[in-house]
């Protein structure tokens, strides 16, 4: 069933007080009055919160449940389905928002993605998929002569069939130098068929630095024949991943942590390399430019026993012009696929004033196909469509996306939806 996102259209300006301190005063005069220090206050974002009931069955639906982690908001959540607060109750896929109520500490924040609730028919079963674990402890580490482990858990919602993780077939965790495919298998649970051979990564295990305190001639160096101990290199992380822009922010997904203990870290610059850029925990970026790209990296941080890590791979995100947003849309094929898309509205896409939308999706396909209301009106991956087309109805219209990989007997569709309101 093709995935359907109800938009809310509107621009969340993300604004940065920069309080300036005051230098000591040298002389006995009165000291100017100062502004008081008005403190910044965080929005919530997706992963705040602990999602689950995202699997059911029809005839026995309830809500999904969304729960704040201990320290986060606890604003008033309205969800979401399909852009309609009414629980479904039919078979299919809906994808799944909410909005959180401004509390004590946190602003108010709209249209946080939840996920897909997905509502099986009574006997149906699902299939597991690997995007349906988070796997841990994959990556790149220097041998300590401890096995290496690979931690694979269900998502909220998913399978809890018993898994098994090989790494090269083999069920015995590695501790030798080398590199190895790591697969899991997952048995069958009640609403979900068995499967196995799913992908978990590469884990790769490094020889450890040799050292040395003795000449060549067997007797000691100079101080005393003892080096000082040097830490191990940091692990390598993963290519950050984009949640959500705006015109002067970027907020990214938080990138899986080593097993090393070592935590993430995040940068961004205006070119493509991570020379000289300042690193952060937070996983906000803001005060930043409209319509320009930026390049956001990962590494995991030194601590007492690991240097930095190299910078990871870079996300480019270019920002859209005020009247844009982004937003995903979960699109069905050979996988579900999650895609992200760009908007960009004028004159309120209004027939009698001329106004467009302009759509950008973000992953390069071999074609795309746009249609309104069964009519093909575009294709490309950006494209501009006038609200005066034909095709398009004064109120709701659903506009579907089709996108291809491949050609002729190899081409392998997906497809979603979105909805947009035209108006007079």
């Amino acid at each position: 069933m093709k995935k359907r996102l109800f938009l809310h259209f509107g621009i969340v300006v993300f604004v940065v007080l920069a309080l300036a301190g005051c230098e000591n005063l040298t002389d006995s005069t009165t000291p100017p009055e100062t502004d008081p220090e008005v403190p910044e206050t965080p929005s919530p974002v997706a992963g705040d919160f602990n999602i689950g009931n995202l699997t059911q069955t029809a005839g026995n639906v309830t809500s999904v449940t969304i729960k704040p982690k201990t320290g986060k908001s606890t604003g008033t959540i309205t969800i979401f389905y399909n852009g309609s607060t009414d629980l479904p109750t039919t078979t299919g896929n809906y994808e799944v928002t909410f909005d959180v109520a401004v509390a004590e500490g946190f602003s108010a924040v709209s249209g946080l993605a939840a996920g897909t609730l997905t509502i099986c028919a009574a006997g149906q079963t699902l299939t597991p998929a690997a995007g349906d674990y988070n796997i841990s402890g994959t990556g790149t580490f220097t041998s300590n002569g401890s096995r290496r482990q690979v931690t694979v858990t269900p998502k909220p919602g998913k399978s809890t069939g018993a898994v098994t993780v090989k790494y090269n077939g083999s069920t015995t965790a590695p501790s030798a130098v080398g590199t190895y495919t790591v697969t899991f298998d997952v048995e069958k649970a009640e609403g979900f068929n068995p499967a196995s051979g799913l992908s978990a990564g590469t884990l790769t295990i490094k020889a450890a630095s040799s050292g040395g305190g003795s000449s060549s001639g067997g007797g000691s160096s100079s101080g005393g024949g003892s080096t000082t101990p040097t830490k191990a290199a940091g692990a390598a992380v993963g290519t950050p991943t984009l949640n959500t822009k705006t015109h002067n922010s970027i907020t990214i997904n938080a990138a899986l942590a080593p097993s090393t203990g070592q935590s993430v870290e995040y940068g961004i610059n205006a070119t493509n390399n991570a020379n000289s850029i300042t690193w952060q925990t937070a996983l906000i970026f803001s005060g930043l430019n409209a319509e320009t790209t930026y390049y956001i990296f990962a590494r995991s941080a030194s601590n007492t026993n690991y240097n930095a890590g190299a910078a990871s791979g870079s996300l480019a995100v270019t920002t859209p012009d005020q009247s844009s947003s982004s937003f995903n849309v979960t699109f069905s094929g050979p996988t579900d696929k999650v895609i992200s898309i760009t908007k960009t509205i004028t004159n309120d896409l209004s027939k009698s004033k001329g106004g467009t939308i302009k759509l950008d999706i973000s992953e390069n396909f071999t074609s795309y196909d746009w249609f309104v209301g069964g009519n093909k009106v575009a294709s490309g991956k950006t494209v501009t469509l006038q609200a005066s087309n034909p095709a398009f109805v004064i109120g709701n219209n659903w506009i579907t996306i089709v996108v291809y990989t491949g050609t002729g007997a190899n081409a392998a569709p997906w497809s979603g939806e979105v909805m947009v309101l035209v108006t007079n």
